[in-house]
């Protein structure tokens, strides 16, 4: 009974390590930005099956935070965001789209790539005065970077 108890723990452990982590994207996930303007950016995070929908946006976010760091700005919005099941494409554009959740039943190249959230970030170097929910980027760095052992950006010198 406590080896089971013992490989059942095992598991667990194992299972709750395997959530894709701060990185740039690759085949355990990570996230992804394009820069649009001199302060406006698409910040993507795709986790993989093992990582839960609220980790997912919270990398989102601390990505955001970071380019809006490392950029020289401090404060930014979400203009607009999307999150949910997302299905990646590995090696053919070609073959059929796969409905998400069908684990397992993927055509060859594919795979399920667990939740993915993707936002469109405005950074401002000045609180913007407009009603709207404004992010502190060094605030969200601090307190993200610190749950998920990231190193969040520094302004430029």
């Amino acid at each position: 009974m406590k080896s089971g108890v013992c490989v059942a723990g095992f598991v667990i452990l194992v299972m709750a390590g395997c959530a894709s982590t701060y990185q740039p994207e690759g085949l355990s996930g990570g996230f992804s930005e394009i820069q649009l303007d001199k302060n406006v950016f698409q910040v993507s995070f795709q986790g993989n099956a093992y990582t839960a929908t609220q980790r997912v946006e919270e990398m989102a976010l601390l990505r955001a935070a970071d380019l809006t760091r490392r950029n020289g700005f401090r404060y930014f919005i979400v203009l607009g965001s999307q999150s949910g099941n997302q299905t990646a494409s590995l090696f053919s554009p070609t073959l059929p789209p796969v409905t998400p959740g069908m684990r397992g039943l993927e055509p060859p190249g594919e795979r399920s790539g667990g939740q993915g959230s993707t936002m469109l970030v405005v950074s401002f170097e000045q609180r913007p005065d407009f009603p709207a929910l404004i992010y502190d980027a060094a605030l969200l760095c601090q307190s993200l970077g610190v749950k998920f052992e990231a190193k969040c950006g520094q302004p430029p010198r």
